[in-house]
C-alpha cells in the first residue's frame, strides 16, 4: 500500500496485490481507492482529444482526495479508540 501511496502513476491493475488483503483487513480508504483508480483512464480521453498523455488535475483530485479523506479520518478513528481502551 504505501507504495502505491508514493508512486507518481497508479493504474487499476495495481490494486491486485492490495484487494486479497481487504478481505481480510477491511478497510474504507482501500476499498473507496480500488473503484476510484478506475478514473486514471480518463487519461485515454485526454489523448484521444489532444495527443498528450496527461491526467486532468480534477479528475486526479477526484481520485485521490476521497481516498486521502477516508483514510485520515480511518485514522483518526483508530486513534481515538486507542485512547478510549488505554
Amino acid at each position: 500500500g504505501c507504495v502505491l501511496l508514493v508512486s507518481p502513476t497508479v493504474y487499476p491493475w495495481y490494486m491486485m496485490s492490495i484487494m486479497p488483503l481487504l478481505v481480510l483487513f477491511p478497510r474504507r480508504a482501500w476499498i473507496a481507492f480500488s473503484a476510484l483508480v478506475m478514473l486514471s483512464y480518463g487519461v485515454w480521453v485526454v489523448y484521444n482529444a489532444s495527443g498528450a498523455w496527461v491526467l486532468p488535475t480534477w479528475l486526479m483530485a477526484l481520485e485521490y482526495v476521497p481516498f486521502y479523506a477516508l483514510l485520515l479520518l480511518d485514522l483518526a478513528r483508530t486513534n481515538q479508540r486507542a485512547r478510549v481502551n488505554a
